[in-house]
């Protein structure tokens, strides 16, 4: 089922003794990026303005270094003072990556917490810089596919996937690749296919170390996955549970979107239209 494209047609509660949505559960307590109020063109000057700053900072924080490391030389006639000059230059350049780094990937709550694809989408395609090259370029056409998926053209997300390289096979970045893959590929209902990409998301889980953080998250994912694979209508008390704990642990707008839709296909089907209106209202 398609996030952006789901329609439930909805009749009168048969039963009322059971409720869709997890106890304690709103939509109050979620947040919204930073770029939330900002029309698209706003957004992606906020994020240029970001980068430029860090530049800036970093530039300046390198050209301080360079200063302190000729004083070194010519005044304090100190190596150790020297090293510690070009050490605090390679401070700079790593701060400078790392926080730009953590600017462009900030950019995915454009989608996660306000849910506006379009927007994202118009960001991504005007980025530069590192992520115009190498694996930052591959992070880019990711991010693109997931849009193409979410915009409603599967299709486009699962060619778009193709362009897709990391160099490291253990590279985290791959589960992701697969998720957008498996997503497009219940989209377009390739039982097969999606049979082989959840094969191959199991193999990358086992692969993970497993006191790693990640391997339990990933795990967590991928279970989410496979129930969303599954049709609503033949789910059982069982498979309402775990929706509706993965409802209730989902910090991002567009996931807790995506379990209510689920949940209210689940209502129309098993009795509880009432409450499934109420969701998608």
């Amino acid at each position: 089922m398609s996030l952006m494209d789901a329609r439930i047609a909805i009749e009168p509660d048969g039963q009322v003794d059971r409720r869709l949505l997890p106890e304690g559960w709103s939509w109050e307590d979620k947040r919204a990026s930073t770029y939330a109020s900002l029309d698209s063109d706003a957004t992606l000057a906020a994020y240029r303005r970001r980068i430029r700053k860090l530049k800036a900072v970093s530039i300046a924080g390198v050209l301080l270094c360079l200063a302190a490391a000729l004083a070194s030389i010519f005044w304090l006639d100190s190596l150790f003072w020297y090293l510690m000059s070009l050490v605090g230059c390679i401070a700079c350049a790593v701060f400078y990556w790392s926080r730009a780094s953590l600017a462009f990937l900030g950019l995915a709550d454009i989608v996660y917490l306000d849910g506006d694809p379009a927007r994202y989408r118009f960001v991504l395609e005007r980025v530069g810089g590192r992520f115009g090259r190498g694996e930052g370029e591959s992070l880019r056409l990711l991010e693109l596919a997931y849009c193409d998926y979410l915009e409603g053209d599967a299709a486009a997300s699962l060619e778009r996937l193709q362009q897709v390289r990391f160099k490291k096979m253990t590279n985290v970045l791959w589960f992701r690749a697969m998720q957008v893959e498996a997503y497009a590929r219940i989209d377009l209902g390739d039982a097969t296919g999606l049979a082989e990409t959840f094969a191959r998301m199991h193999a990358f889980v086992d692969g993970m170390k497993p006191t790693a953080r990640s391997r339990a998250v990933a795990a967590d994912a991928l279970a989410a996955m496979e129930l969303q694979a599954k049709p609503e209508e033949t789910w059982g008390e069982f498979e309402l549970g775990l929706a509706q704990d993965h409802l209730a642990r989902s910090e991002r707008h567009i996931e807790c979107a995506g379990w209510c839709v689920r949940l209210a296909a689940y209502g129309a089907t098993h009795g509880l239209r009432g409450q499934a209106r109420e969701l998608l209202e």
